[in-house]
């Protein structure tokens, strides 16, 4: 399972394409609710965290859950990769303190478990897409 997301196409282009690919478009405009010609779920939540657990709860797919292993910007996979080959794409306190890293196959993207992804573990516990270590 995957996902595909662009903020630049209009409505009749996000029907286009959720036809064409076969896909369940999810919003939360509610006009997308006439829609005959593809699946539409509306999304009811405003809360970020809400909205997940919706979609989670929808599709079924809790435990098809693999935190940190897609590309947030385009959706690619991640892969390990060594200090030294990024190296001088990080930022100075990063190459001090970090190394561990992960990389987009897509976009060349940089990964690493710096505080974000500290704060991400505690929102992914507090809505019930992991489990306490």
């Amino acid at each position: 399972m995957d996902t595909w997301y662009s903020n630049t196409y209009t409505n009749k282009d996000l029907l286009y394409h959720a036809s064409l690919h076969g896909r369940t478009l999810l919003s939360r405009n509610v006009a997308f609710k006439k829609q005959l010609s593809v699946d539409v779920l509306i999304i009811e939540h405003e809360n970020p965290g809400e909205q997940l657990r919706q979609v989670f709860n929808e599709f079924n797919i809790r435990r098809d859950v693999k935190p940190f292993t897609r590309c947030m910007g385009c959706n690619g996979d991640l892969h390990a990769v060594t200090k030294e080959l990024v190296y001088w794409q990080l930022p100075e306190n990063t190459r001090l303190y970090y190394d561990e890293f992960w990389q987009c196959h897509h976009c060349r993207k940089i990964y690493w478990k710096g505080p974000h992804y500290q704060r991400m573990l505690v929102s992914l516990r507090q809505f019930g897409f992991l489990k306490d270590d």
